[in-house]
C-alpha cells in the first residue's frame, strides 16, 4: 500500500502538482519510516519516495532541498546496492549533477554527469528507458554549456528511444521536446 501511495505522489508531480506531490510523498515517507521494520521495507524501497520528493523540489526550483533529498536517496541506494554500477545509482548521480547544473556549478555538473553516464553505460543498453533519461541529463548539461550541436544530437537520440519505449504522448517526450525548443530559442533557429 505504501508503494502505491508513493506512486500516486509521483503521478501528482508529473501532472504538474509538485506542491501536492511533496505533501503526499512526505506523508508516505513518514509512514514508511514509521512502519519500516514491521512492514519489512528496505532502504531501497524508501529511496524511491525520497528521490521523488527531490524531483518535486527540483521542479519547483527549490534546489537546496532537491539536492538534499537526492543525496539522501543516493546514500540509501548505495547502502543497499553497493558502490558498483547500478542504474538506480547512475540515475541518482545524474540527478545530483542536474541540480549542480541548475545552480551554475557547471564543473561539478560535468563530473557528476560523466560519472552517471559511465555507470549507465555499464548497466543498460542504448535502447533502455534509463539510457534515455541519462541522455536527457547529458543534453541539458550540454545546452547549459552552449554546446548546441552536441546537445541537439543527444536530444534527438533521447527522443528516439523515448518514443520507441514510451509512445509519443508520454510526459518524458514533452520534457525532451521542451529542451529541444529551448535550444532552438537560444540559437535563433
Amino acid at each position: 500500500v505504501l508503494d502505491a501511495n508513493a506512486y500516486v505522489g509521483a503521478m501528482k508531480r508529473l501532472r504538474g502538482d509538485s506542491y501536492g506531490a511533496i505533501t503526499h510523498l512526505e506523508g508516505v515517507l513518514e509512514l514508511q519510516k514509521k512502519h519500516q521494520e514491521s512492514q519489512g521495507l528496505s532502504d531501497l524501497t524508501i529511496s524511491f519516495t525520497v528521490y521523488e520528493i527531490g524531483n518535486a523540489y527540483k521542479d519547483l526550483m527549490e534546489l537546496d532541498k532537491a539536492r538534499s533529498y537526492f543525496s539522501s536517496a543516493l546514500q540509501m541506494r548505495r547502502s543497499c546496492l553497493g558502490t558498483g554500477p547500478h542504474p538506480l545509482i547512475g540515475l541518482n548521480i545524474l540527478a545530483v549533477g542536474d541540480v549542480a547544473r541548475l545552480v551554475g556549478r557547471l564543473n561539478d555538473a560535468k563530473k557528476l554527469v560523466a560519472k552517471g553516464i559511465d555507470i549507465m553505460n555499464k548497466c543498460v543498453d542504448d535502447k533502455h528507458y534509463f539510457w534515455a533519461s541519462a541522455l536527457q541529463y547529458q543534453g541539458d548539461l550540454l545546452l547549459s554549456l552552449e554546446k548546441y550541436k552536441k546537445a541537439m544530437d543527444i536530444f534527438n537520440k533521447c527522443l528516439q528511444i523515448r518514443v520507441q519505449v514510451l509512445g509519443s504522448d508520454h510526459y518524458d517526450i514533452a520534457a525532451t521536446q521542451n529542451s529541444q525548443g529551448e535550444l532552438l530559442r537560444r540559437t535563433g533557429d
